[in-house]
């Protein structure tokens, strides 16, 4: 549950450049579910969802992963590391909402909470000022918000449809 408010990013070391969350061959295999990956527990999540991240020069493109609404929205893609350091490439979004609309954590007299993880070569960060814009009957939008370490903006688009 701590890695719901945790956006990970390495800035300094990748600044600059273009990475791809899951390669083309990964995302062919993509075996859903948890799993154990050097002795750690991750968690797989395959799908047509996608999405993509800026910060600090870099792009990072998500491309499996799975839109779920049954109590609210939530988007998960890429493998999220469960126990121990992170070992994988993960994004998360959440928000306790059922309608299209833009939202930050706080709003409504602090009835909405809105998450975003990320986490990124071995690194967890937590975030703030985190918006969510969801459209298309939660089926599409945009995020943005800082990073707790830097400040630094990221911004992103996904898209729960292939």
């Amino acid at each position: 549950m701590t890695r719901l408010l945790v956006l990970a990013a390495l800035v300094a070391a990748v600044g600059g450049s273009t990475a791809s969350a899951q390669p083309s061959a990964a995302r062919a295999a993509c075996k859903p579910g948890v799993h154990t990956v050097h002795g750690e527990f991750v968690k797989v999540f395959c799908g047509p969802a996608k999405a993509v991240v800026h910060f600090g020069g870099t792009t990072m493109t998500f491309q499996s992963g799975r839109c779920s609404m049954p109590a609210y929205f939530h988007l998960d893609l890429g493998t999220l590391t469960i126990s121990g350091p992170a070992q994988s490439t993960y994004l998360g979004l959440a928000a306790n909402t059922y309608d299209d609309g833009t939202y930050r954590s706080g709003q409504d007299g602090g009835a909405i909470v809105v998450h975003i993880v990320f986490q990124y070569a071995g690194k967890d960060q937590p975030t703030y000022k985190d918006t969510l814009t969801l459209r298309g009957s939660l089926t599409r939008g945009a995020f943005s918000g800082r990073l707790g370490r830097t400040g630094e903006r990221f911004t992103g688009s996904f898209s729960c449809r292939a």
